[in-house]
């Protein structure tokens, strides 16, 4: 039940505290910040799965967390941006507490959990009165609901098979997959700094 409970909880106010920091301080330094999840994560899995990272895995850490560092705007955190740094941390919690869950349950339940405290913790949240009201609006909230619930079961299976250590190091991979779309679909232009960034996660 502690899986369960912290898998819900925290993976719950992740996705909050995530959506408010896209919305208050913007797409890409808010997720940028937020990939510090990565390093919250790896301290996590020592005390709550007793797993050590080797060191080539602590190197590699340390590369790929520069890269995010230079994929961003300089200057540390201020004002809202705090409130991407709660978001990561409630996210390095949760990784943790999904490869707990894994370990006697199965994806579904790992899923769940999120939903079964997110449901409760949104709900106050709401502004009924400004939803959406076209159709093409509605097909993108259907399409992101989508997209996150894949996310969510491929993550929560693949944390099952791959030590914490590892799979923050590959879940680095975010914020260039994110950069590279922009620059894919959206036509936006990468700085050097942030080409090199890009490098140094890969």
């Amino acid at each position: 039940y502690k899986a369960f409970a912290g898998r819900g909880f925290f993976g719950a106010l992740t996705m909050i505290t995530l959506f408010i920091t896209i919305n208050k301080v913007g797409l890409g330094r808010g997720a940028v910040l937020f990939n510090l999840t990565a390093v919250f994560a790896t301290f996590a899995g020592i005390p709550l799965l007793k797993e050590w990272p080797r060191p080539a895995s602590w190197g590699a850490l340390g590369l790929a967390t520069a890269g995010v560092s230079a994929c961003s705007a300089s200057g540390i955190p201020v004002g809202r941006e705090w409130l991407a740094l709660l978001a990561a941390l409630s996210g390095g919690l949760t990784y943790p507490f999904i490869r707990q869950l894994r370990q006697t349950d199965n994806n579904q339940v790992a899923f769940f959990s999120q939903c079964a405290f997110g449901l409760p913790m949104i709900l106050p949240l709401l502004s009924w009165s400004q939803f959406p009201v076209t159709p093409d609006v509605w097909g993108l909230i259907l399409a992101m609901i989508g997209c996150a619930i894949d996310g969510q079961l491929i993550l929560s299976h693949g944390l099952a098979s791959v030590k914490m250590a590892k799979g923050a190091v590959i879940l680095l991979l975010i914020p260039v997959l994110s950069l590279l779309t922009g620059v894919l679909l959206f036509a936006e232009r990468l700085s050097a700094r942030q080409w090199l960034g890009c490098a140094l996660v890969l």
